[in-house]
């Protein structure tokens, strides 16, 4: 079996980051604004969701820290791309000690991934499948930035 080092976990989850930062980058002032599509999300909230989401699992679900997080509001998010570089920044500066602190952790500490109550997937979460489905949901979501940017190049 390959091993996942905690250097890799940073990398990948930079570069995910630094993909969809790069799209947040070139949009400028319409990095809060939303195709007109129904449902859409601006690359802004896309983002905001990313951080939340490799937040919430290896901060909470794999450390058992208490989290305040909304999901909902996540994807109601705006502000400017400075605000968004920040929020990106000061996850990325916390990335490699969660990643150490992960590493440590063969099994989350969390009681949401309970097979009894789990609203996701059941098999036996381990740390290493945690921080595979994070990196699998911000490369999805990279890709749902991708397509966000385009649907708003398309309107001009």
């Amino acid at each position: 079996m390959v091993e996942l080092g905690e250097n890799d976990v940073v990398a990948f989850i930079e570069l995910a980051l630094d993909r969809m930062m790069a799209k947040a980058s070139a949009l400028g002032p319409q990095v809060s604004d939303r195709p007109h599509l129904e449902g859409s999300n601006s690359v802004f909230s896309l983002v905001v969701h990313c951080v939340g989401v490799a937040d919430w699992w290896l901060d909470h679900v794999i450390m058992g820290r208490p989290s305040a997080r909304d999901r909902d509001a996540e994807f109601l998010a705006s502000g400017g791309l400075a605000d968004l570089e920040s929020l990106v920044a000061e996850f990325v500066s916390r990335l490699p000690d969660l990643a150490a602190e992960a590493a440590l952790e063969p099994q989350p500490r969390s009681t949401y991934l309970e097979p009894a109550t789990a609203p996701i997937r059941t098999w036996p979460w381990t740390t290493a499948s945690i921080i595979l489905h994070v990196i699998e949901e911000l490369f999805q979501h990279a890709g749902h930035v991708d397509v966000t940017a385009d649907l708003l190049a398309l309107e001009k």
